[in-house]
């Protein structure tokens, strides 16, 4: 029986502590890095990206 509440309680502590690890970060991304990715990767032209990049800013 004491095993039973033993394992009962350690259950109890790694469910409560699972809750509060910390979650990993997501990197922000701006609007200016994605046009440049965009630009790079042929989707836009240069006047577009040059455009887009005045509105930006």
């Amino acid at each position: 029986m004491m095993i039973l509440a033993l394992a009962l309680l350690a259950f109890g502590v790694w469910f409560v502590m699972k809750g509060h690890a910390p979650q990993p970060q997501k990197a922000k991304i701006s609007a200016i890095d994605i046009l440049k990715e965009r630009y790079a990767a042929g989707q836009i032209s240069r006047e577009e990206y040059l455009s887009m990049l005045d509105d930006l800013r």
